[in-house]
């Protein structure tokens, strides 16, 4: 009986607190640098991190021509974009001539000025893409000895806009080295099961990366946001003696960001909503449920319908495709199940 006057007490606040305002906010952006000499006061200091901000944000969550299109927007328009800011005390001991600001921009705001602009963004936050790169050079396939991209690709990235992607190799294998060699002559139609994890929901890209110092060509084949991914590229060589690797490997980062980015469109103009039999097995589990739920951007907003001392009905507003709300509530530590057209989640 204590228990569920408990769960009484915590659906009452729910109902009251069903507004989400995310702390971690994917429209935050941190760590702006400012250098020291190119303000004369803080005035000055502010409107180059507001304009800095603002272009880091459209880079990190726009496609590029839409990044492009927002590029010369006005310092007026930015700040009122702008919820609140902070100088930060530079930690970097090695380099203080930089000025460190972190920039909160107003979620509403955004979206508003998005739709105004027909313009749509991508959550790739926290996405995490396997990948095995392979090389083809004068008819010899090379996959972990002497392959540049595969030896070159973790390390220090090459260009700031990947950072969004965590990239991961497959455990090296001679099953692997196997089954490229025995299909080096159709390496397109390679089953990815046999390379990659068969778990259909993880993300995963097969590079082919077909050198010659003229033209190079790309094939890629994988799994990204849950839907098939096929594609054939080109990089030619217009100025330079031979195409550098380095330079491949920064086109095909920025390339495979533009792809991932394409496959994680959030559309702000048309909200879905979602009805979660939440289980509840502690009485601070809907607690806990709220605090999640207001860590996701996506989620607009969610109310309790109904409930008992086993589990809440509870329905939630939110932007984007379905798996990717999936995604971000298997993230903060749910478990999700889909049965019988219903929707369940638990604590894990």
């Amino acid at each position: 009986m204590k228990n569920i006057k408990f769960i009484f007490i915590i659906v009452i606040i729910l109902f009251k607190t069903g507004n989400v305002l995310c702390v971690e906010s994917i429209f935050t952006v941190n760590n702006i640098e400012v250098d020291k000499n190119a303000f004369k006061n803080k005035e000055e200091l502010i409107n180059i991190a507001f304009k800095k901000g603002f272009e880091k944000l459209n880079s990190k969550i726009l496609l590029e021509k839409d990044f492009i299109k927002l590029k010369n927007t006005n310092l007026r328009n930015i700040k009122n974009l702008v919820s609140h800011y902070q100088i930060v005390k530079n930690k970097d001991q090695k380099n203080q001539n930089f000025e460190i600001i972190n920039l909160y921009f107003k979620r509403d705001k955004m979206y508003n000025f998005y739709s105004q602009k027909n313009i749509r963004y991508s959550d790739v936050s926290g996405k995490i893409l396997k990948i095995l790169p392979v090389l083809i050079l004068n008819e010899e396939i090379f996959i972990y000895d002497n392959n540049f991209f595969y030896e070159n690709w973790l390390k220090k990235k090459v260009d700031k806009k990947t950072e969004n992607i965590e990239y991961l190799f497959p455990f090296e294998n001679l099953e692997t080295i196997e089954i490229i060699k025995n299909n080096q002559n159709n390496l397109e139609t390679i089953n990815l099961n046999n390379i990659f994890d068969k778990d259909n929901e993880k993300d995963n890209l097969f590079i082919i990366i077909d050198y010659n110092k003229e033209k190079t060509k790309f094939f890629l084949k994988g799994t990204i946001s849950s839907k098939k991914i096929i594609r054939n590229l080109s990089l030619t060589n217009k100025m330079a003696e031979k195409i550098e690797y380095r330079d491949i490997l920064i086109f095909l980062k920025k390339e495979i960001l533009e792809l991932v980015k394409s496959q994680n469109i959030i559309d702000i103009g048309t909200p879905s909503f979602l009805n979660v039999n939440f289980s509840l097995k502690n009485i601070n589990d809907l607690f806990l449920f709220q605090n999640i739920l207001n860590e996701i951007d996506l989620v607009e907003n969610f109310n309790v319908r109904e409930f008992n001392n086993k589990y809440a009905y509870v329905n939630i507003k939110y932007y984007g495709k379905i798996n990717k709300i999936k995604e971000k509530l298997i993230e903060k530590g749910l478990k999700i199940k889909f049965k019988n057209n219903q929707w369940s989640a638990r604590l894990k």
